[in-house]
This record gives structure tokens, C-alpha cells and sequence, in this order.
């Protein structure tokens, strides 16, 4: 929910055979559609309206992308350096977005993704040499600041936060070179952030169970 009360989601279809990404606007419950297959799933509002979310594309069941929705339009996220499938996550106000690309097989992260203006960036790209291999990117803020999860060579998870490049000298941080030729303002900064848990099928999903609240006897 964004902070105009907007709404989105996932709702079954009648027969509850397919299910289509919805917004709630206050009035009423809008259909978003999908990129042309079946079944879709809206995962983020901004607070200008636009939608992130994830959608089967069409004539290839199970195979999905990540997509954009503002003003009725939906666009393709297509993953980067030819993954099968993508998913986004998070857009923010700006209308950055970010998620994952994934191997189509339950959700399995391969790289943590920025779409922007039109351009894919596998974001460990963009911070040169890292011991850390960003697999999900689960959050954007307003200054394009971004949240990954990722994993070292021996497969402990890390939480690791990406700084863009001014910013970051602002602040003090040093950037490593860009391992691609990404604009100057696309790259970053990382902090790492050490987790003792290892590596999961779906970072994001473990680290939420691993993080929920225990009772007490």
C-alpha cells in the first residue's frame, strides 16, 4: 500500500485457474491484466501509482518477467544476460525499479536487477570486484539507494546495501570500478552487511521466515 491507500496484489480469476495482478484505488478493484499470458501478480505501488509485479509472457507457460504498470500501459522487464525469467520487486517514486532475474524453476535468484529508463542493469556489474554475488535486489529508495541479498563463494548470505556513485562520494564511501560500461550515475557503492544463514532457493523468502516472530514458552 502506498501512502495515497492504493492498493495491490494478486486475485483469482473466475474458476480460480488464473489469477491477474489487481490495484485498489480507493473505489473500486482494477484488473491490470498481463504481458499476454495467463497469470500475473502485482507486488509494489509507488506513491504516483506505478506497479511492479511479474507476469507469464505469452505462449510459454511458466515463464514470466517483471513488469511496470503506470496509467494502464504495462511493460515488459525482460531479465538480463539471458536468464529466463525476471521479477520485480519494488519501483519507487522516481520510477526505478528493482528485482531479480531467475532461472524459472520455483524462483531460484540468479542475479538482483535495476530497470531504469528503458535499460536492464545486472547490478553486480555495476560495483566492480565484490565477494559478494547479488542475487535479489528487494528494495529502492527515493535516492536510488538499493537493498540486496546475495551470497559469498562458500554460500553464506549477506545483506548488502548499494549507494549510487554521487551519493556515495557525499557521504564519504569509495566506489570500485564498473565492471561494464554503465553510465557514471549507475554505479555504486557497496556495504556488506554479514548473516550467519546460508544460502536459501529463494533468499528473500528464507530471510522473512527466519525473521518472524518467536513465541515464548
Amino acid at each position: 500500500m502506498n501512502s495515497r491507500g492504493q492498493v495491490v496484489g494478486g486475485s483469482d480469476l473466475r474458476g480460480d485457474h488464473t489469477f491477474h495482478p489487481f490495484l485498489w484505488n480507493g473505489r473500486r478493484l482494477v484488473d491490470l491484466g498481463t504481458l499476454g499470458g495467463d497469470n500475473a501478480q502485482a507486488s509494489w505501488v509507488s506513491d504516483p501509482g506505478a506497479v511492479a509485479g511479474f507476469s507469464e509472457v505469452p505462449g510459454r507457460p511458466g515463464v514470466y518477467h517483471g513488469f511496470l504498470w503506470k496509467n494502464g500501459t504495462m511493460r515488459d522487464l525482460r531479465p538480463t544476460g539471458g536468464a529466463p525469467c525476471s521479477s520485480a520487486s519494488v519501483v519507487n517514486a522516481r520510477g526505478q525499479a528493482v528485482g531479480n532475474d531467475t532461472d524459472c524453476q520455483g524462483g531460484n535468484s540468479l542475479a538482483a536487477v535495476l530497470w531504469e529508463h528503458g535499460a536492464d542493469y545486472d547490478l553486480n556489474r555495476l560495483i566492480g570486484r565484490f565477494p559478494v554475488h547479488l542475487a535479489e535486489a528487494f528494495y529502492i529508495n527515493g535516492r536510488g539507494e538499493i537493498a540486496c541479498l546475495g551470497t559469498l563463494p562458500n554460500g553464506d548470505l549477506r545483506v548488502v546495501l548499494l549507494v549510487p556513485a554521487g551519493l556515495a562520494a557525499r557521504q564519504g564511501l569509495s566506489a570500485t570500478p564498473a565492471t561494464s560500461l554503465a553510465p557514471a550515475q549507475q554505479r555504486a557503492a557497496a556495504r556488506g552487511v554479514p548473516d550467519p544463514r546460508d544460502n536459501p532457493t529463494s533468499l528473500l523468502g528464507q530471510l522473512a521466515a527466519t525473521t518472524r516472530p518467536r513465541l515464548q514458552p
